[in-house]
């Protein structure tokens, strides 16, 4: 009976309903934070090619991203918001840092404040963008507690929300480009958790053969069919690029599993110098 009145009290109550967000400030975008945008979208594209950066800057432009409900859903307003402080925090003289490091955090809070909101109720490929933009964020800051959360959940949402290491890729009903921005949103948070878990001595998420899908394309990148050939060849080269640090990545942890782990500092020489040649 207790129980019974219990649960006729939460049903009655606040605890059921609908997920509010509590969000923190907010967006307006002038000249210079749009320039601060668009040059760290840049960046950040060429050096992990996980989403569209182009509908994502024409979205800012047009204001389309103002609040959560311009935007349409949680996982946007938490890109834009962490894109705005990591752009904020990465172009930023060291003078002025102390004046708007309140103003960077207050967009980073407005992303961080989705989380349950992404966990809960999210269920598509923008949930893990959205926390592999925080994780970046949060990884200039040094917070190694902070980034190995979000990478964590980031490479689980992936496993969990039917975005499976063995779908991806497989053609499916998926269209090309959603398949390769799948495979890019996960090696991009798997070079992320591989090199944290190489500098802060922590266990990955993922091991080497846990991935069971092609390394990046080391063509252009999708959606820039028609760029001009200069603008291409460019994409080529960081394609070319992200694909070896997948590779490297995956050294990485090979190397960190045979010779790094407790079993391996009981293992006879003999043992430890033949692991050593074989990773050679």
């Amino acid at each position: 009976m207790q129980l019974s009145n219990r649960i006729a009290e939460l049903r009655a109550s606040d605890y059921t309903s609908s997920f509010r967000m509590m969000v923190a400030s907010p967006i307006v975008l002038h000249r210079i934070e749009l320039l601060l945008l668009q040059h760290t979208i840049e960046e950040i594209s060429k050096e992990f090619p996980f989403f569209a950066s182009r509908e994502f800057l024409d979205r800012a432009r047009n204001q389309d991203v103002s609040s959560i409900e311009a935007c349409g859903n949680a996982s946007l307003w938490a890109c834009v918001n962490a894109a705005i402080a990591l752009s904020m925090h990465a172009k930023i003289i060291n003078s002025c840092f102390q004046q708007l490091s309140l103003s960077i955090w207050a967009y980073f809070k407005n992303a961080y404040a989705t989380f349950p909101e992404l966990i809960l109720y999210g269920n598509d490929l923008k949930i893990v963008q959205a926390l592999v933009f925080m994780a970046l964020f949060v990884q200039s800051s040094a917070d190694a507690r902070t980034t190995s959360l979000l990478l964590s959940t980031a490479l689980r949402l992936l496993q969990t929300l039917n975005l499976t290491l063995i779908r991806i890729g497989d053609g499916g009903e998926r269209s090309a480009v959603e398949s390769d921005y799948e495979r890019r949103t996960l090696w991009t948070a798997f070079i992320l958790d591989a090199e944290l878990s190489l500098c802060c001595g922590l266990s990955p998420v993922l091991s080497a053969g846990d991935i069971r899908i092609d390394l990046p394309y080391e063509g252009s990148h999708v959606g820039h069919n028609e760029a001009s050939s200069a603008r291409n060849e460019s994409h080529e080269i960081y394609g070319r690029i992200f694909r070896w640090r997948a590779e490297l990545a995956l050294i990485c942890l090979v190397v960190r599993t045979r010779l790094y782990l407790r079993d391996v500092f009981s293992m006879p020489d003999n043992e430890l110098l033949s692991t050593i040649v074989a990773l050679d």
